[in-house]
């Protein structure tokens, strides 16, 4: 249990100091334009600060649920993310479409399905294969996890986002090697994935 708050701590140090190096961007980048449109050089590190606020209340709050029950919800929370993401394709903002804009009180505030997907398949992963318990990963185990995977990958890649659904690759290959994927098999899919990388930069990429 000690190793385990003691790990804890330290991810919470690492997402506090990624904040904090992310707000001094925002200022470095934005202060300027906010003081000519806004007469106020802290206008957007004031609105993010809020939301990195909000961000860790939130993230506080759901800590503190259990784990059987983040387990018990993955095939729900899959559904909904599979869900947003079809969502996106009809009714999403921006030039390639990646956000579903959030209603007028919450103005300000739009949702990224792609990022809540990232999140949902590594915690139906780790319940799917984590319930077998086996040694090594079956044929089958290998099956389901190409198509889980292969679902949003797709869906986000038709936004167009390549670049957040390559993100997909590593959650899958951490979470099928703590299931007990030979590191043979991952240095196959790794020698894939850097073989198939210039293809996707010549014909995946958008302007």
């Amino acid at each position: 249990m000690q190793v385990v708050q003691r790990a804890g701590a330290h991810l919470l140090l690492v997402c506090l100091v990624l904040v904090g190096l992310g707000l001094v961007m925002i200022y470095s980048a934005s202060s300027e334009l906010a003081r000519v449109r806004f007469e106020d050089s802290s206008f957007f590190l004031k609105r993010q600060s809020i939301r990195a606020a909000l961000g860790l209340v939130v993230m506080f709050a759901l800590s503190r649920v259990p784990l059987v029950w983040w387990a018990r919800l993955s095939r729900l929370l899959m559904l909904a993310a599979i869900f947003f993401l079809v969502l996106v394709l009809f009714f999403g903002t921006g030039p390639a479409q990646r956000w579903l804009a959030m209603p007028s009180f919450l103005a300000g505030f739009n949702f990224q399905p792609s990022e809540f997907a990232k999140a949902t398949l590594a915690l139906m992963l780790a319940k799917m294969l984590g319930e077998s318990r086996r040694a090594h990963l079956t044929n089958q185990d290998l099956l389901l996890t190409g198509i889980l995977t292969a679902v949003p990958l797709l869906l986000i890649s038709r936004q167009p986002d390549l670049g957040t659904a390559v993100t997909l690759l590593p959650i899958v290959l951490v979470v099928t090697y703590a299931a007990g994927l030979p590191m043979r098999y991952l240095g196959l899919l790794a020698l894939v994935m850097a073989m198939a990388a210039p293809v996707a930069w010549k014909f995946g990429l958008q302007d």
